[in-house]
């Protein structure tokens, strides 16, 4: 069975080194081999800094693909194995904050629990439960994301940010025993 792989948008400030986990960490598009996200691992404040994602492999085995730059992570979600990334929501900054970029200074994560049914949302990450002062566009995307994508700018002033584009699989939508 032959599965569609989109990516989302990019929301952030598109700058630094880009990072694409589906093809580092899943060898997309020869093969996809990541099975599912297992714990995600942010640096936030008033910003989303960076982030460390570990993958569960088809194999068993889990890669962690380290986008943290200089930041050491704050914020810890892990995934049980019948859960997945079903949704994101978020926001950047409004402009003329921090040079008139709009940073990624929000997020909240919906996750489902694929045997029972129930969601759960992690969040606020970052800016402090989203105050309305400093965020300027928001966003929403709908899932299964599997992987992550996008730039991680390090040094400077804020020391690191983060640009963040989503990877979706079909696949996960019919089920994840499906191979």
């Amino acid at each position: 069975m032959s599965a569609s792989v989109t990516q989302t948008l990019s929301f952030g400030v598109h700058q630094g080194a880009a990072f694409d986990d589906i093809t580092a960490i899943g060898g997309f598009p020869a093969v996809q081999n990541i099975k599912q996200i297992k714990q995600i691992r942010f640096m936030a404040g008033w910003l989303v800094d960076s982030v460390e994602i570990t993958y569960l492999m088809n194999d068993g085995t889990t890669k962690v693909a380290n986008h943290l730059g200089t930041a050491k992570p704050d914020v810890t979600v892990d995934f049980n194995d019948n859960e997945l990334l079903i949704g994101v929501t978020g926001k950047t900054t409004i402009p003329g904050y921090y040079s008139n970029l709009p940073y990624l200074c929000y997020l909240q994560l919906v996750i489902m629990d694929t045997h029972t049914g129930k969601i759960r949302v992690v969040g606020p990450i970052g800016n402090g439960a989203g105050d309305a002062k400093y965020t300027g566009k928001t966003f929403a995307v709908a899932g299964p994301i599997i992987a992550f994508a996008g730039q991680l700018h390090s040094g400077g002033d804020p020391a690191n940010a983060l640009t963040l584009s989503f990877i979706k699989s079909e696949k996960l939508a019919v089920g994840k025993d499906v191979n």
